[in-house]
């Protein structure tokens, strides 16, 4: 109704209404808080929410939602910011865009309601069944879906949907041809059993455990606790045919790898499964694909002879924040919280040759660099990973870059000129606007100079208009311009087999990448530092001070440095220890090898703040020659801190260095404008003694007792 309209009832995700009619609906509207995001994925960080939802799936509605930003390519918003759902649910649609990407999946919906029997509809409607059934024959129709069997796989359910792949006429068949003594069963699971975590010890949080949502046929769960495998048992058997037809189970890996899944039958009929799953890392949501997700999702069908159901998941969400090590074992040999990363360049519309920006700041530079550049480090490194073929091809394109941007510098002058003549008018039209706010203020008003002002001042505001169109035509102008001087850097080229820009990233990431670039090359990097001005030398000096707090470079007497990995010197890098050396080498790059042509930043990955409380700090797990943990340190830049394998915080020493006395530690959440903000340590009036009969901190027996401080 208007009343309704006029109070935004029918704005945002729809959680008030539950009519006693079948409804279908939609609302092309997202927020602006990358927090919230969409209004599918507001609705999964509540569990009431998710409840509500499936109350609406199972009484006949079903509304649909643009997933607006969250679910593009890219990463920490270059691009896009990938897939950031933290489950996959069947209770709505969300459609792959923004406004008006909906509108197909309103009209597929509409015409498959018409298409069923009027008995086949009743039967649907009154069991409750009918959007499950909608969701089933959409998933089923999909244009990725090429056989049957491909219902089973990731093909059929993903996220969201592309409106391009909706087969509707395929929809209207499927609906046409259901009888009502054979419509698709629901599939519904609960969770029978599960490890549980210890907050303060496997995982350090605002809010208490991992659970996201419970909900018939969408279970979810945030991968907080460090121990490298997550079990569960869920159980399938709540599924029903409203027919009573005897069911077949069948459970399948939609998202994640298979390899570190296992989905272990408990009965017979694979009712009841052990589900085991590994840590994952972010990864492409299936082979080949742009997209990347931190999500698990594992599929439960039931099957009655003639359709299948709809899905029924249990996603796990891990945390992109976290750059996590296990060792051999299986074992937490490292978390790093507030993890992020620093790649060079990614996919953009509108590519400028000189753009401060974006990580190449001055395209033009880095060729003649690498083109013309005399003998140096920088020339050497980039040069190597190209052929001499290829390096005379990067030689024409800068010649033809160059003479790209030859006829780019009338159309700057122009917009220059023209910006400038609209800064002046907007000066001249606020001082008018001063003007005659004095003269409205006078006592008496003299109307005559108030006449004459304002008439100056709607003269000025003509004369900015005009500049603001001209501006426009000018901005228009130089964009044409600077883009064919841009596709000279994006176009294909035979003998690069690639593009100069993606082939130039390329090697400039190779070089971010090279664990061994600052040890190869210290002596010749070191003099580059000392030639440097002290905005340049700064930022290297101070980053290496930090990897030396981190432990994670040690400086020898002769003024060198060496790594000191987690896993032992003939051990791997830990993720972090990789972390941190590309981040010494973009550094290196920024500062001292290609100063004012490259602009690298480091970005925190992001990820909800309702979901995880931003934390930046690292944790390295000891343990003694059995493979016992014995507790942690702690690195939060300023200082390292010790911790008991249960949590305790070890505060005070012996003289031999050996800890012998702890207190637990309690996380507790400072919030800020109603969201977890931080976290806070504090330390409980319980004091925990600990004797160490090792040779030091790192390996020995605990011995613990008790005492409560008065």
């Amino acid at each position: 109704t208007e009343a309704q309209r006029k109070a935004n009832l029918d704005w945002a995700l729809q959680l008030r209404f539950l009519y006693p009619h079948v409804t279908f609906g939609n609302s092309s509207t997202a927020s602006g808080d990358m927090a919230i995001g969409s209004n599918a994925r507001r609705a999964m960080l509540s569990n009431v929410a998710m409840s509500l939802l499936y109350r609406q799936y199972t009484h006949n509605h079903l509304y649909i939602y643009p997933e607006h930003r969250d679910h593009d390519p890219g990463h920490n918003g270059r691009g896009g910011y990938g897939d950031l759902f933290p489950a996959n649910t069947p209770y709505v649609v969300i459609s792959q865009g923004s406004s008006g990407s909906d509108r197909p999946f309103m009209r597929a919906v509409a015409y498959t309601l018409a298409a069923f029997r009027p008995e086949t509809k009743k039967h649907l409607v009154e069991s409750g069944l009918l959007m499950p059934a909608i969701q089933m024959i959409m998933r089923r129709t999909y244009r990725r879906v090429e056989k049957p069997e491909d219902y089973l796989t990731w093909k059929a359910h993903p996220t969201v949907f592309e409106g391009g792949k909706l087969d509707v006429v395929a929809m209207v068949k499927m609906a046409h041809e259901m009888r009502a003594d054979a419509i698709p069963p629901m599939a519904q699971l609960e969770v029978l059993d599960e490890d549980l975590s210890l907050l303060g010890r496997d995982y350090f949080e605002a809010r208490e455990g991992e659970r996201l949502f419970d909900t018939p046929c969408a279970i979810a769960r945030v991968a907080r606790s460090v121990r490298r495998v997550r079990r569960m048992v869920v159980s399938a058997e709540p599924s029903f045919d409203p027919n009573r037809r005897p069911l077949t189970y069948h459970w399948a890996v939609i998202r994640g790898d298979p390899a570190r899944i296992s989905i272990k039958p408990l009965n017979g009929r694979r009712s009841r499964v052990e589900i085991q799953v590994a840590y994952h890392e972010r990864r492409p949501v299936h082979p080949g694909a742009e997209l990347e997700s931190n999500r698990v999702d594992i599929a439960a069908f039931v099957h009655n002879g003639a359709y299948y159901s709809a899905p029924a998941f249990v996603s796990i969400f891990y945390l992109d924040s976290e750059a996590r090590t296990y060792d051999t074992h299986g074992r937490i040999r490292e978390v790093k919280y507030g993890a992020g990363e620093c790649t060079i360049g990614y996919g953009v519309k509108t590519l400028r040759p000189r753009d401060p920006a974006y990580d190449i700041t001055d395209w033009p530079a880095l060729l003649t660099l690498l083109v013309e550049g005399k003998d140096s480090l920088a020339t050497r490194l980039l040069r190597q990973k190209f052929t001499t073929a290829e390096l005379a091809d990067v030689g024409r394109a800068r010649a033809e870059l160059l003479e790209a941007l030859e006829t780019t510098k009338a159309p700057a002058s122009a917009h220059e000129e023209a910006a400038a003549r609209r800064r002046e008018l907007r000066d001249q039209v606020r001082q008018a606007e001063k003007d005659l706010a004095k003269l409205k203020a006078n006592k008496p008003p003299d109307t005559k100079a108030i006449a004459q002002a304002e008439k100056k001042l709607h003269a000025l505001r003509d004369k900015l208009k005009a500049a603001e169109k001209l501006l426009g035509t000018r901005s228009a102008e130089l964009r044409k311009a600077e883009q064919a001087a841009a596709k000279v850097l994006t176009a294909h080229r035979k003998v690069l087999d690639g593009s100069v820009k993606g082939r130039l990233e390329a090697a400039l990431n190779a070089i971010r990448e090279d664990t061994a670039l600052f040890f190869d090359h210290f002596a010749e990097i070191e003099k580059l530092a000392r030639a440097a001005e002290p905005s340049h030398r700064r930022p290297y000096e101070s980053l290496l001070d930090e990897l030396i707090r981190l432990d994670i470079l040690r400086r020898t007497p002769d003024g060198t440095y060496h790594l000191t990995p987690i896993l032992g010197p003939k051990g791997p890098l830990s993720r972090f220890e990789r972390d941190r050396l590309a981040w010494l080498n973009a550094t290196i790059m920024n500062h001292l090898l290609y100063p004012g042509v490259l602009k690298i930043r480091y970005r925190r990955n992001y990820v909800n703040p309702f979901i995880s409380t931003p934390k930046a700090w690292r944790d390295v797990y000891h343990y003694d020659p059995r493979g016992r943990l014995t507790g942690w340190t702690r690195y939060d830049g300023r200082e390292k801190r010790h911790y008991t394998p249960d949590g305790a915080r070890v505060v005070e020493w012996d003289k031999a260095g050996r800890p012998v006395k702890a207190r637990t530690v309690r996380y507790v959440a400072e919030v800020r404008n109603g969201r977890p903000y931080r976290l806070v340590e504090k330390l409980s009036d319980t004091i925990r003694h600990y004797a160490y009969s090792g040779p030091d901190d790192r390996v020995g027996r605990i011995a613990r007792q008790d005492k409560v401080a008065r």
